[in-house]
């Protein structure tokens, strides 16, 4: 009989197997390129002359794992899915204990006087998952690597100068108003631009991509200015798709009797998760929650059964859309493909179809005949947004996915190269905030590539000469009036020449925010009121008025001159990446009062809060991987 199972269910188990074998040879894959003996396994890289490999970093893993059971692993491991993690944690523990920063037996012992500690270790000893010398090891070796880490840690502690300065810039505030002109508001009224200026912009910009607001990194220096003009052609892919809607199933599902059956017995399994909060007097102890009725939960209980009824028919319908779908493809599911012709391909829409007949409801069939690079994907109406999750990678979106087939990405990593992505292939399921799902397949690539010629995207040429322009007048118009903005009220200038006035609540120069990667606090730019986005530039211009104010001041009290200094200086402040321009005028200025700087819990609240960041910022450079193996000398091995 079991020989007969295994004949039937030979493909199948050989493909889940393959899977498995190709998730196991995953792991580690960044660092790993070369495959040395059994004994030595992955050949990570050489440490002065010495290979290090994957069998090298067998204590530390151990380690690891020991102190993520007892909620002691590292904060500044590199990567929350810790692939790198051991290798990072290897060369820290080389370099402590080559420095002398061996932990000794004491320390641990030491700090099992901890009772939550202490329990923490019994616990995971008598599960006999781990005995308890593995334990002290693990324990010993993050002390060896927390003693230096102590040691150069005081080498980030903020002078008290540098803490009155900081304090300074945190609760000083300005008052100002300003005139804003944008390049696009005034481009329709440029003329056409000359053949020479049409092939100046070309040239400079015939290899670069184009930029947008939403980059982390400003636009790239050309000819002393940071214009966000491309011309370089991105990555791009044209996709095709099938959406379940979710929405429009539940419009044609009803309550069933089963559903609210399901439901009942759901409440009767978990009566306690139903509370209310009892009212009781504030002088009074807290009364004891009461319990609510099936009638206050039955709603939203049995909605949830009936979601769960969606559920089960999206898994159904996506497992026989992919299975249908990959029918031409030969391929097994742990590699990639052979091209397969267009025509041979599975009709979306015929599919659709046949889920009509099947399901009792046809999924809807998306496509998009032109090229579409990151930004496009992104913007796609509900599928743009949809992710794919899978454990130890960071949620992956339609743009991140679509353009890391292999057609454009010869030498995948990661995800990537688990998945197979491929022309033609389906993409995994991916799913929106709606829970709308959504199955989709890359159907045309076109890699990144310079222009042709001038002619073939004279259009857009055109468009950011126009644009150039009108920025150049702009910033030149703002520095006419910041000239006259020296000697009367901007507010007046602005009306008479009908430009709008805008007058932003006082901010300061920088503001408190919580670093996402870190989850420490950070200094930003101050957000102003008025603008949608932090402009780091304006803001330093704002305070660099009051500062030419208190010395134009002081300037004149030393000279004895009875003069009267203006009290309300303008700048113009020109912003090439977004090519529009400012002039603004103080209207006041708020130093740090005396009061705050002789406030002996502030400055302590803030020298503490401060050290912590900036302890942090520096211990997570320090102890990056990047950082540790330059100090080492660990040299990747080559992919």
């Amino acid at each position: 009989m079991s020989m007969k199972l295994m004949r039937k269910y030979s493909k199948p188990l050989m493909a889940f197997f393959g899977v498995l074998l190709m998730v196991t040879f995953l792991v580690g894959y960044t660092f790993t390129s070369g495959l040395g003996s059994r004994e030595n396994g992955f050949i990570l890289g050489s440490l002065k002359g010495r290979s290090i490999t994957t069998g090298n970093l067998t204590q530390v893993r151990i380690d690891l794992r020991i102190l993520h059971y007892l909620r002691l692993r590292p904060l500044w491991l590199s990567g929350r899915s810790g692939s790198n993690g051991p290798l990072q944690f290897y060369l820290l523990l080389h370099e402590a204990r080559g420095s002398g920063f061996q932990a000794s037996p004491d320390q641990v012992r030491s700090e099992l006087k901890n009772k939550q500690l202490l329990a923490a270790v019994q616990a995971l000893a008598d599960s006999t998952q781990y005995a308890f010398p593995a334990i002290a090891q693990a324990l010993e070796d993050m002390d060896t690597v927390n003693n230096m880490v102590n040691f150069v840690s005081g080498a980030a502690l903020p002078s008290r100068p540098q803490v009155l300065h900081f304090m300074s810039r945190l609760f000083s505030t300005v008052k100002v108003v300003y005139v804003r002109l944008r390049a696009v508001d005034a481009v329709d009224h440029v003329s056409p631009p000359s053949p020479a200026a049409l092939s100046e912009l070309y040239q400079a910009y015939r290899h670069v991509f184009p930029w947008t607001a939403a980059s982390s990194v400003p636009p790239p220096l050309i000819n002393g200015h940071r214009y966000p003009f491309g011309l370089r052609f991105p990555d791009r892919v044209k996709i095709e798709f099938i959406k379940l809607d979710r929405a429009q199933v539940r419009k044609n599902m009803r309550p069933t009797v089963a559903d609210v059956q399901a439901a009942y017995h759901y409440y009767l399994r978990h009566r306690s998760r139903f509370t209310i909060a009892s009212a009781s007097p504030a002088t009074t102890k807290p009364a004891a929650p009461r319990l609510q009725s099936w009638n206050q939960v039955k709603g939203k209980l049995v909605e949830m059964e009936i979601n769960r009824r969606i559920d089960v028919l999206f898994r159904h319908i996506t497992d026989m859309i992919m299975h249908l779908t990959s029918k031409p493809w030969v391929a097994g599911l742990t590699d990639y493909a052979q091209p397969l012709a267009r025509n041979k391909w599975v009709s979306y829409r015929l599919v659709a179809l046949r889920m009509k007949r099947e399901f009792g409801y046809q999924p809807a069939v998306g496509f998009w005949d032109h090229w579409l690079d990151a930004g496009g994907l992104s913007a796609l109406k509900g599928i743009g947004g949809a992710v794919y999750r899978q454990t130890g990678f960071p949620r992956q979106t339609l743009a991140d996915l679509a353009l890391q087939v292999r057609a454009l990405v010869p030498k995948p990593k990661g995800l990537a190269l688990l998945l197979h992505l491929q022309v033609g292939r389906e993409g995994p399921v991916l799913v929106d905030r709606h829970g709308n799902q959504y199955i989709y397949r890359v159907v045309a690539v076109s890699k990144a590539h310079d222009p042709s010629s001038l002619k073939q995207v004279k259009a857009q040429v055109i468009q950011d000469a126009k644009l150039l322009e009108a920025y150049r007048s702009a910033v030149t118009r703002c520095r006419e009036m910041a000239v006259q903005a020296e000697f009367r009220p901007l507010a007046a200038i602005a009306k008479a020449s009908g430009l709008n006035l805008l007058q932003p609540k006082p901010f300061g120069e920088l503001q408190e925010a919580m670093d996402p990667s870190t989850g420490m606090p950070m200094l930003v730019p101050a957000q102003v009121s008025t603008m949608n986005h932090p402009l780091p530039s304006f803001t330093k211009a704002a305070f660099n008025l009051a500062i030419k104010l208190q010395r134009n001041l002081q300037h004149a009290a030393q000279a004895g001159t009875k003069s009267k200094v203006y009290a309300h200086p303008a700048a113009t402040v020109p912003v090439d990446s977004r090519l529009e321009a400012f002039t603004l005028q103080l209207i006041r200025s708020h130093p740090m009062s005396a009061a705050k700087l002789s406030d002996v819990e502030l400055l302590a609240m803030v020298m503490r809060n401060l050290t912590q960041s900036q302890a942090m910022r520096f211990e997570l450079q320090w102890l990056s991987l990047k950082a540790v193996s330059a100090r080492v000398g660990f040299v990747p091995a080559k992919n």
